[in-house]
């Protein structure tokens, strides 16, 4: 799928509010106030001058020094603000008409070194063309399994005649990805890479062999939301697309909150069977809190949980039970925060009001604030289910996706929550993504305000790009087999036939 379609489906406003008891200030520094514009207001300007050039550079500067959470982070890697300045302005300085497109091409080339995060990037517009700053690795497996004896992998299968059956691997053991559906001690040779490739160089018998690798096939990624549920006396599947909501007066707004109310009750829904299953495959992500309401769910007592009555206090217990980000507040960021709530609207909700008073209070005294929150609590938590939560992600699993398997793996444990399929797409570090308008070219950069600190706590996190490993590896032909490695439903195997190819 083109990348360009990836990142702008990708719109993953997780959504953090604002917590009391643990929230420290740290840092805080003067800056103007502007208002910022919150929307793309008609078509995108194809040519522009070079007046509304410099405009539009001193507004990109602007939203990343004031707007982005890893601002310092892009200093650590180079990144200058006067050396960028300089350089648009003796780049297009002869020129007085500039074609935007070129624009856009120019500010992500110059960019691309400096971020280390996927969610960063530049767009001809909200729904346009994306420049891809910072790029993933994928897995790319070979068609070989090496059996695991003692301190030895031996050569179990392999369709490659260069590399025999019995013979001994000898490369890294992490090209060794552990893969059960082919039997206990089976793993899988493969490699990561950030291009696609066909071909990878491995070790055997202290000879180096080239053999044939290839990544698995993708899903089309879904605008709308989907969700599908399959039960059997004792396993339940449900399937959900996206955990992005659609804008209030969109016409699926109504559907989306009534599949998001269904699959936040399953833990209270399904607590008593053996497996849950959910599939979260090319689920490029949203809002977290609806993940956090889903875990909450298996702790809860309650007979059914409200999204909308129930936010504050799944909030809270978020809060107080495992949190660590850095926040940023800032003129730009509230302003473009509190049109996003209005735009979904939530001007009922408990936290619109307390944005709506910090950007009165920026409007006095306008400042960079960073905030650290930080508490793990969750070693506290119990709950009664006593079944598998199995959790079915690839590498197009992203954001909001990744902080679920994150949670679910902290709060309840390895030995209840079992990751199945591909490594995630990796984006859970810089969160709560706006996009921010150029006012001129109406190019718009994407930028987080939090910097989730907690996820680096969870071994199975391998960082941005990487994302989170699953506890068993599997290709989508091998998927509904590791399935039942771990339910031993065939009830559930056969209703599951062809999740291969779909969403089931």
């Amino acid at each position: 799928m083109k990348k360009n379609i990836i990142i702008s489906i990708f719109l993953l406003f997780l959504f953090f509010c604002f917590a009391k008891e643990n929230r420290i200030l740290i840092s805080s520094e003067p800056v103007e106030y502007k208002n910022i514009i919150l929307s793309q207001s008609g078509k995108q300007k194809s040519i522009i001058s070079y007046q509304e050039m410099l405009e539009d550079l001193d507004s990109l500067i602007y939203f990343i020094k004031t707007a982005y959470i890893g601002y310092d982070d892009l200093l650590k890697n180079g990144f200058d603000e006067k050396q960028f300045k300089l350089y648009f302005e003796e780049l297009y300085k002869n020129q007085k008409e500039i074609n935007s497109y070129n624009l856009f091409n120019s500010f992500a080339n110059y960019l691309r070194p400096f971020p280390e995060d996927v969610h960063f990037s530049i767009f001809t517009s909200q729904s346009g063309n994306g420049a891809e700053l910072f790029r993933g690795s994928k897995i790319y497996f070979s068609d070989i399994f090496i059996r695991k004896a003692e301190n030895n992998f031996f050569v179990a299968e392999s369709n490659e005649s260069f590399v025999k059956k019995g013979s001994v691997f000898t490369g890294n053991e992490e090209n060794l990805f552990y893969y059960p559906s082919k039997g206990e001690d089976i793993y899988r040779l493969g490699v990561f890479s950030k291009e696609k490739i066909q071909k990878a160089v491995f070790l055997f018998e202290g000879k180096s062999v080239e053999v044939s690798v290839s990544d698995d096939k993708e899903f089309l990624m879904q605008n709308l939301i989907k969700y599908h549920e399959i039960e059997t006396e004792n396993s339940g599947y449900a399937s959900l697309s996206s955990f992005l909501f659609p804008d209030n007066d969109s016409p699926y707004r109504r559907g989306a909150d009534i599949v998001f109310e269904k699959f936040v009750n399953l833990g209270i829904k399904w607590r008593n069977k053996k497996n849950i299953i959910i599939d979260l495959r090319s689920n490029l992500g949203g809002r977290i809190y609806i993940g956090n309401a889903f875990i909450y769910s298996f702790i809860c007592q309650k007979k059914h949980l409200d999204l909308e009555k129930d936010e504050k206090a799944i909030d809270k217990w978020k809060e107080i039970t495992l949190s660590g980000e850095l926040e940023l507040e800032s003129p730009a960021y509230l302003q473009n925060k509190l049109y996003y709530i209005e735009n979904l609207g939530e001007t009922n909700a408990y936290y619109y009001k307390q944005y709506k008073k910090k950007l009165k209070e920026q409007k006095k005294n306008p400042q960079i604030k960073i905030f650290k929150n930080e508490r793990y609590n969750f070693d506290k938590i119990t709950t009664d289910f006593n079944g598998n939560l199995i959790i079915l992600v690839d590498n197009h699993s992203a954001s909001a996706s990744e902080e679920l398997v994150f949670l679910a793996k902290k709060i309840m444990g390895n030995d209840t929550v079992k990751i199945i399929g591909e490594n995630t797409f990796g984006c859970d570090t810089y969160v709560d993504v706006l996009f921010y308008f150029l006012p001129n070219s109406h190019l718009s950069i994407k930028l987080g305000a939090q910097k989730n600190i907690a996820v680096s706590t969870l071994p199975e996190w391998h960082g941005e790009g990487l994302g989170i490993f699953p506890d068993y590896w599997s290709k989508g032909e091998d998927l509904n087999e590791t399935i039942f490695f771990v339910t031993q439903d065939e009830e559930m195997k056969k209703k599951l036939f062809d999740i291969e190819n779909r969403l089931m």
